[in-house]
This record gives structure tokens, C-alpha cells and sequence, in this order.
């Protein structure tokens, strides 16, 4: 899909507008959140860096940004937050956890 021209363009143009913030709300940041629900906690979500000309795209910019975040749930793995990852996971598993 990465390599779809129109997917491309679509990916450019989402990025521009989440950059430059215009025009408002016609854009969604690319992120991952780190838990089951859909607003995770503080923290719990890692975002593409908010570069005008960021190419999701390409394979290079886009492990960084999937390395960032799988740092950050290491980072929560490790830490006093492990029971709420572990009953995200739980709840992913079960096919819920969606909120």
C-alpha cells in the first residue's frame, strides 16, 4: 500500500496539514497508542514527528518512528505502569477494550 501513488499523496497532504495546522480538523495524526483504549493515558502514545515534509511512506522514516514507540513500551514494561499494560493486552486478546 506504501507504495500506491494516491496513497502517497494522501499521506503527504495529511502530513502537511498535521504540521502546519490547516486546515483545522480535516487532518488525523499518524500515532500509535500503547494501550486498549482509544484515549490512552499521558504518555501511553507515540506520534510521527510533526514534520512538514515526513514520508510515512518510506520505510526508513517509518521504523523510526515504530522503534520510538516500541522503546516507549519497553520503557512501560519496565515500569510501575505494567499491570495496566498487561490488562490492555488482556482486554486487546479478548477482542475489547476499545473505549
Amino acid at each position: 500500500m506504501y507504495n500506491d501513488p494516491r496513497m502517497q499523496d494522501a499521506l503527504a497532504n495529511n502530513q502537511l496539514a498535521w504540521a502546519i495546522g490547516f486546515p483545522s480538523g480535516v487532518y488525523m495524526e499518524v500515532q500509535l497508542t500503547l494501550a486498549a483504549q482509544c484515549k490512552a493515558k499521558e504518555g501511553w502514545t507515540s506520534y510521527f514527528p510533526r514534520f512538514k515534509d515526513a514520508k510515512l511512506w518510506l520505510a526508513d522514516e517509518r521504523m523510526k518512528f515504530v522503534l520510538k514507540a516500541a522503546k516507549r513500551f519497553d520503557e512501560l514494561l519496565r515500569s510501575r505502569e505494567l499491570p495496566y499494560v498487561e490488562e490492555s493486552l488482556r482486554k486487546i486478546a479478548a477482542g475489547g477494550g476499545i473505549g
